[in-house]
């Protein structure tokens, strides 16, 4: 299993390692259309594919998609964006590392006629907006492992870990309102363990640690898909197949590899905000109407529990499985 999972992310994340902390033309100019695309980082498996489907999707138009990978830092980020409206593109999708320190530079980039679409940080001068309620996320993933957590072990205590994202604002909402929820809705389960993940190698790394350290653990939720794919690669390593059934690992973003586990592993279920993929498409169709002239309004992504009586028709529906 970890094989196969590891092969698949391979793949994934070839973009993220050629690519970081740089901007890259990705299509040949084609006269048209500059699409520039702001992200927080690519050592996110979800991103990563994001992009890739977004530079594919540009490209099949016969414009030009150039990207900057922030690595995680604000100010870099700023200055990226700057440069974005300096070279004359035409719109920037923006993935906000610090939605606040964008306020401006969007104000600018609209003075200068360059329309911004920003991907779920209420950037306040952004021409519009693909948002996701990142609490109710955090509260749905709550209430999924409570779920399972009654069907498996009923009224028995059991200690409980959590996989969140304490790097950014909305992350920590989303991790609040995930603690709150399971507080309500588990009352007889403890969270005894809390490390910030988002990234694969922080999900292999964290789960081990958690583990080690609170071996007693029965269930971890993850705030990321990191959380997700890492957790599920350490813990059918570290527990005997005929234990997997016992252990509850719950993530985020219901990427490809997270539904296989879902069949082949010990993940139970996951998060689905929409796939990377249809994030991109998303975007670039606001970026699109936007340039078309059209007043284009904020859209909402919906959640939706990927478990295993679900997971064959999602991957069918998401990732065009026979």
């Amino acid at each position: 299993m970890k094989k196969v999972l590891l092969a698949a992310l391979t793949c994934a994340m070839i973009l993220s390692f050629a690519t970081f902390g740089t901007m890259t033309a990705s299509a040949e100019e084609s006269g048209g259309y500059t699409i520039a695309w702001a992200t927080m980082g690519l050592s996110n498996p979800v991103w990563a594919n994001t992009l890739n489907h977004a530079i594919e999707f540009v490209e099949g138009k016969g414009d030009t998609l150039i990207y900057a990978d922030a690595g995680d830092d604000p100010a870099k980020q700023v200055s990226q964006i700057e440069n974005f409206i300096e070279s004359g593109v035409d719109a920037i999708i923006i993935q906000a590392l610090d939605p606040n320190s964008l306020d401006d530079v969007c104000k600018l980039a609209g003075e200068r006629g360059i329309y911004t679409v920003d991907f779920n940080r209420y950037i306040e001068n952004a021409t519009c907006h693909l948002n996701a309620d990142l609490e109710e996320g955090g509260r749905m993933l709550a209430r999924m492992a409570a779920e399972w957590i009654e069907e498996n072990y009923g009224d028995e205590e059991i200690e409980v870990g959590l996989l969140d994202i304490q790097t950014s604002e909305v992350g920590l909402m989303e991790s609040q309102a995930c603690q709150a929820e399971f507080a309500e809705v588990a009352p007889n389960a403890k969270i005894v363990s809390i490390l910030s993940t988002l990234t694969l190698e922080e999900g292999v790394t964290n789960t081990e640690a958690m583990m080690n350290s609170n071996p007693n653990i029965k269930v971890i939720m993850g705030c990321s898909s990191g959380a997700g794919i890492g957790g599920n690669t350490v813990l059918c390593d570290l527990l005997p197949e005929s234990e997997w059934d016992k252990f509850g690992l719950f993530s985020f973003d219901a990427t490809e590899e997270e539904c296989l586990a879902i069949k082949d592993g010990v993940i139970k279920g996951s998060i689905s905000p929409q796939s990377g993929e249809r994030h991109a498409e998303l975007l670039l169709d606001m970026a699109y109407r936007c340039l078309a002239g059209e007043e284009v309004e904020t859209e909402w992504l919906d959640f939706k529990m990927i478990r295993e009586d679900n997971v064959d028709d999602y991957l069918k529906e998401a990732y065009g499985y026979e």
